[in-house]
C-alpha cells in the first residue's frame, strides 16, 4: 500500500511540475492523502467481500 501510494504521488506530482504548478508541495499532500484513503478502502471493501463469502 505503502509502494503503490508514493508511485502515485510521484507521478503526479512530476504531471505538476511539468505544467509549471509551483505551487506543487500544497497539492502533493492532497495527492499522497486522497489516494492512500482511495487504496485503504478498497483493501477494506476486498477483506469484507472474501471473507462475508467464505463458509
Amino acid at each position: 500500500m505503502a509502494l503503490s501510494t508514493s508511485m502515485v504521488t510521484v507521478v503526479l506530482v512530476f504531471f505538476q511540475l511539468c505544467s509549471e504548478d509551483y505551487h506543487w508541495w500544497r497539492m502533493s499532500f492532497a495527492i499522497g492523502n486522497g489516494s492512500s484513503i482511495y487504496v485503504f478502502g478498497y483493501a477494506i471493501v476486498y477483506y469484507l467481500l472474501n471473507t462475508r463469502f467464505k463458509a
